[in-house]
């Protein structure tokens, strides 16, 4: 339900330093993918101290089992939200287990992650 999703996303605000830390200053935000016209899927990463959140959103209709997402960062990244999940009457196609970064530019970019990418939906991972 939209209550639970809103809640959740309270949670995460409150709880996770890169969503309100020193939220006016640029240097914490970076853009990951932007000018994806064609799919209309973009990212952005938000870093303060040692805490990183990644954000993806796909704006279109189309599910992607095995979506790309650059990083600027090496390591292990878990979904912390998704609007897929049942929970908020989705489909459940959600990224259940942490996944790692690979090596290898992507979209300039030195690594990337491959996600499932739910149609219309929004993640946020975590870097752990």
């Amino acid at each position: 339900s939209i209550t639970r999703l809103i809640r959740d996303l309270n949670l995460i605000y409150r709880h996770e330093a890169a969503m309100h830390q020193e939220e006016h200053n640029p240097s914490h935000f970076n853009w990951l993918m932007v000018d994806n016209a064609d799919q209309s899927v973009f990212a952005f990463q938000r870093t303060v101290d040692e805490d990183t959140l990644v954000f993806v959103f796909n704006m279109t209709t189309n599910y992607y089992d095995y979506y790309n997402i650059p990083l600027l960062q090496d390591g292990t990244y878990e979904e912390i939200f998704n609007t897929d999940k049942d929970v908020y009457s989705g489909w459940g196609q959600y990224n259940g287990l942490p996944i790692h970064s690979e090596p290898g530019s992507f979209e300039g970019l030195p690594h990337h992650m491959s996600i499932k990418l739910a149609c219309l939906g929004a993640c946020i991972f975590k870097k752990i």
